[in-house]
């Protein structure tokens, strides 16, 4: 089941639905198909899905936006869920060289943050300073919002990078 499609417009739609799901391989359409294989890329403190770009703005904001500027989403450090704010553009600046943005087998870190898989059915956004702000679940398509502390996305183990860098991430909080 989906729980959030996210709009190029800077809506957003929960779920549970059942349509709008990136999983469909087989189909060889979602979010990550592309026959020139560029369709996922990683910058500065950013990854790039097609024309969606998940970049950390600051180290307390994560942003999910459309290249057209249209903001959906932000997670703010301190776990609560804000949107539409489009000076928080993960376009704002250019995607640049990969550092500290990587995929790993259980989560993405984009920098002082993580989404990540807990356990087979849970999805959490969470930040380095220990909230969570959102938690998606897969087995219904609920969106159980933050801030929590619970379901946090940095207690998965340290893994090996399949794609990005890891480069830049020792420090402690990456941008003021």
């Amino acid at each position: 089941l989906t729980s959030q499609i996210f709009q190029n417009t800077g809506t957003l739609h929960p779920g549970p639905r059942s349509d709008y799901n990136g999983f469909d391989v087989g189909a060889y359409t979602g979010p990550t198909y592309s026959l020139s294989g560029d369709s996922v890329q990683f910058g500065n403190l950013a990854v790039q899905v097609r024309d969606w770009r998940i970049r950390q703005i600051n180290s307390d904001h994560l942003s999910v936006t459309h290249e057209n500027g249209n903001v959906s989403r932000i997670y703010r450090s301190d776990g609560t869920l804000h949107g539409r704010v489009n000076s928080f553009s993960g376009y704002a600046a250019p995607l640049g060289e990969p550092k500290c943005a990587y995929l790993a087998k259980s989560y993405l870190q984009i920098g002082d943050w993580r989404i990540g898989a807990l356990g087979i059915y849970h999805l959490a956004v969470s930040h380095r300073d220990g909230k969570t702000s959102a938690v998606y679940r897969g087995t219904d398509g609920t969106i159980h919002p933050g801030p929590r502390t619970d379901w946090n996305a940095w207690t998965i183990p340290e893994e090996l990078v399949i794609m990005g860098s890891k480069e830049g991430c020792e420090t402690s909080s990456l941008l003021a």
